[in-house]
């Protein structure tokens, strides 16, 4: 599926077209190993976001 000729049910993506997405657009992160996820998630989202 492409994701940029989208459906209008997004219901029909799955996993792989999602993060193909993210990556295509720049959206897509990845942590290092051994992030603390409970703490460090968050710190690294919030970068992301701008705030």
């Amino acid at each position: 599926m492409n994701f940029f000729n989208q459906s209008k049910n997004r219901r029909d993506y799955n996993l792989r077209d999602w993060l193909q997405r993210h990556d295509k657009t720049g959206r897509l992160a990845i942590l290092k190993p051994g992030a603390r996820l409970e703490f460090e998630l968050a710190g690294i989202a919030n970068r992301l976001d701008g705030t």
